[in-house]
């Protein structure tokens, strides 16, 4: 009598498969794999010259164009700040001194300026 479970057994491919595929798997393996894209445009020297010229063109964008139009200031320079900034500001217990970036103000209850350091 056979093996009781033997019906059970999962089917096997036929061997002319197995034959087809390991074919297939060595022409590949000699073949070498093929580069990726990223690859194709990393170590391509056009591709970095566009790069290198785009970034350089940004550059030269924000020097010229939007810092000789005024732009948006880094950081606020002197000036008044309006009353409702001021409000505000002062319900949380800011000084006026941090707002310029002149110096670190934080909130003090004992009524000193709560500067923890003036900029260079």
């Amino acid at each position: 009598m056979s093996e009781p479970l033997g019906r059970f057994e999962p089917p096997h491919a036929p061997a002319e498969l197995r034959e087809r595929v390991m074919a297939r798997a060595r022409g590949a393996v000699e073949a070498g794999a093929r580069p990726t894209k990223l690859d194709q445009v990393w170590f391509s020297t056009g591709w970095r010259l566009i790069w290198a010229a785009a970034f350089a063109f940004f550059v030269l964008l924000d020097v010229f164009v939007m810092r000789s139009t005024g732009g948006l200031p880094v950081t606020p320079s002197g000036g008044s700040v309006d009353s409702e900034t001021a409000a505000a500001a002062s319900a949380v217990g800011l000084s006026g001194r941090g707002w310029t970036g002149a110096s670190v103000a934080v909130n003090d209850d004992n009524g000193s300026s709560g500067a923890i350091g003036e900029a260079l």
